[in-house]
């Protein structure tokens, strides 16, 4: 026998043997799959939990580090919550607070259709959304973006770090920037403690620090009064300061 046969017989032979291996391997893995699919889950899959709401998603995806007890929850109905802590709706109202979404560590949305995202952030006006580490969006449709931003007025809008809306209707926007009246505007961060601030009725203030030594950015007391620039303050009603430092103290001054 040459050489050439001798080798076409052991390499028939390895393939012969690959042949085999291949099938002892399907008929051992279709025999055997859903049982190795539960081990993978059970060893691959550390925190699962059980959503309470019809048609709702949780994944807790890690540990709390505070101890047993903690998981991700969706308690309402068509809800997911995302997060070690994650709560989406209300225990044991399912069908009442629904629609809400939650991610984030230990993130909260409490009402119907809200959205909270962020390592602690909450969202517990109706349609209200909180974005941000430690956003907080309380007002019915209010948005809070930032963190540490709050939005407690109905439709209010804080965007920024530790911005604050707490009037219905308002916007404040800008590193801690405040709009604490109904239809108020506060527009302009800050480098210091105090961003714009607006807490006359219908009122605007629009500006940022004045100073960077000791920075004072716009403000406006008066109702219906407007304060444009760094440092601009209008305390009358209906008032209005333009202009860097400017200030209109008296009624419909300008």
């Amino acid at each position: 026998m040459g050489a050439g046969a001798i080798f076409s017989m052991i390499e028939y032979k390895k393939i012969k043997q690959r042949v085999l291996s291949h099938r002892v391997f399907s008929v051992f893995t279709r025999k055997h799959c859903p049982f190795l699919i539960l081990i993978l889950g059970l060893f691959l899959i550390p925190d699962r939990s059980y959503a309470a709401g019809t048609n709702s998603v949780q994944i807790q995806g890690g540990s709390t580090g505070n101890g047993a007890g903690t998981a991700a929850n969706a308690y309402g109905n068509d809800s997911v919550a995302i997060g070690p802590a994650a709560v989406a709706g209300v225990s044991g109202q399912s069908g009442t607070y629904v629609d809400n979404i939650a991610v984030g560590h230990s993130s909260t949305a409490s009402a119907t259709s809200a959205i909270a995202i962020g390592l602690s952030s909450t969202a517990s006006g109706s349609g209200a959304a909180a974005v941000g580490p430690t956003a907080t969006a309380s007002g019915s449709a209010s948005a809070a973006i930032g963190s540490a931003a709050a939005a407690s007025g109905t439709a209010a809008a804080a965007v920024g770090e530790s911005s604050i809306a707490s009037g219905n209707y308002a916007s404040a926007v800008g590193k801690s920037t405040t709009a604490s009246n109904t239809s108020t505007i506060a527009i302009g961060g800050t480098i210091g403690s105090s961003g714009a601030h607006a807490s006359g009725l219908s009122s605007i203030a629009i500006g940022g620090p004045n100073d960077a030594g000791t920075p004072v950015s716009a403000t406006v007391a008066g109702n219906y009064a407007t304060g444009i620039g760094p440092g601009a303050a209008a305390a009358g009603a209906s008032a209005t300061a333009v202009g860097k430092s400017s200030t209109a103290s008296a009624t419909s001054a300008a």
